[in-house]
């Protein structure tokens, strides 16, 4: 009881000596900032694993294995750090230190770290906090604002749609959402929403989970990532390539400007093994998995970082809950489009303005007892007259042709996509 106490009262004095300073309006507008300043500053797309170098020694080339699944950023203790940059990888700080509870501390990481060139490109602040810890989160969100180099974001991952209970919280998902975004004003949005259930069906509530992210990061203009499950646990299976390849795709489809691995190596009898073997530290099947997605997103990485979502919706006779339908007309360029299970988005060019229009086609089918393929149909408006393709194996553009009715056709396998560029 006394330290919740002591916390409670830290997170007030925090607060109010900030706010001394700083209004809600100064503090938004500086997560809008922070998550551009860092997104322009990448080199690369954002994939990041849940590590277990808090648990583990982890030496330059345990490191180095993260690096060669096409990894480029991870979580590492103080000790390990200068490890991790060595390997060539972004360091996030802080997980399990609980930064958010000592300013002195939090204060400490910023000024050291805030010279140039460091490695580090975020703090961890918490996993899946309590609406009771969104105070003394915000005042140390905005301690990295005022104190933390451009280059580095405060991270906070957020319980999933189907864990937030009305009993316990007293509001709703999407108020729990809301008042997380406004109370603690990060730079970006991240749910730990895992899918793939150990019946071989999926939760019905994934794509709502993504909808509602996309929709509170475009009120806030900040960003937003998504975790993808490798790790069998309790719950979850064993994923399939395809399981992961529909993860992945659709979180691009939503916007997403990093992708999180929930890769776990901890010797639990309750999980699986992820990315590496508990035991001996070598790579899985999984492992091989995950560097070819991400090597093949990568060829287009510097492009998803800089392209704005404008519309999802969803091709289907049943969509999922909470989500859009596609109806003609929804999306620019297109005249008509036919396909099941199909997602779609569409993006602007951020940093490019132009008429072109981004979009990215997912096949949602990942399970076994579904088709091996799925073909998507449409034709463009009159103002549009090309279509180009991104090569998943290149990254390059290849000029799509239409058929004598005008129409395209794009053939995708289970849990794959294909990015688009409509020109004018």
């Amino acid at each position: 009881m006394r330290s919740t106490l002591i916390v409670v009262l830290t997170a007030l004095m925090l607060v109010f000596s900030l706010g001394r300073c700083w209004g809600e309006e100064n503090v938004s507008e500086s997560a809008q900032k922070r998550w551009h300043e860092w997104r322009l500053s990448r080199t690369e797309y954002p994939f990041a694993a849940w590590s277990y170098f808090s648990r583990y020694v982890g030496d330059v080339a345990g490191y180095e294995l993260y690096r060669d699944a096409g990894l480029n950023m991870v979580q590492a203790p103080w000790s390990q750090h200068t490890n991790a940059a060595e390997a060539g990888l972004g360091v996030l700080l802080g997980s399990w230190e609980g930064l958010h509870q000592s300013p002195y501390l939090l204060d400490a990481y910023l000024i050291h770290y805030a010279e140039p060139n460091t490695a580090v490109v975020g703090y961890m602040l918490y996993d899946e906090p309590h609406v009771d810890l969104f105070p003394l989160l915000g005042a140390a969100v905005e301690t990295i604002y005022r104190k933390g180099p451009s280059t580095s974001l405060p991270i906070i991952t957020l319980l999933p749609n189907w864990a937030v209970d009305w009993n316990r919280f007293k509001m709703t998902y999407s108020q729990y959402v809301r008042h997380f975004v406004d109370t603690v004003h990060p730079a970006v949005l991240l749910h730990t929403h895992y899918p793939l259930l150990a019946d071989g069906t999926d939760r019905k509530e994934y794509y709502a989970n993504l909808e509602l992210f996309r929709n509170e990061a475009e009120r806030a203009g900040i960003g937003m990532m998504g975790f993808v499950l490798v790790t069998s646990h309790m719950l979850y299976r064993v994923p399939s390539e395809a399981d992961i390849r529909w993860q992945v795709n659709s979180l691009l489809a939503y916007g997403a400007k990093g992708i999180w691995y929930y890769n776990y190596r901890i010797g639990d009898d309750r999980f699986g093994e992820g990315l590496i073997t508990h035991n001996e530290g070598v790579p899985t099947e999984r492992y091989a998995i995950v560097r070819q997605i991400n090597e093949e997103v990568q060829r287009i990485g510097k492009l998803l970082l800089s392209l704005h979502s404008t519309v999802v919706v969803h091709a289907d006779d049943i969509i999922p809950t909470g989500t859009q339908r596609y109806e003609p007309g929804c999306l620019k360029g297109v005249e008509t489009f036919t396909g099941e299970a199909f997602l779609i988005g569409q993006f602007k060019h951020l940093d490019e303005p132009s008429d072109d229009v981004y979009m990215m086609i997912v096949n949602k089918e990942h399970l076994p007892a579904q088709k091996p393929e799925n073909t998507a149909v449409f034709t463009l408006t009159s103002d549009y007259k090309n279509v180009w393709a991104y090569s998943r194996a290149s990254g390059e553009t290849e000029l799509l042709q239409p058929d004598d009715q005008g129409q395209y056709r794009v053939v995708l396998p289970q849990g794959h996509g294909v990015l688009l560029r409509l020109t004018p």
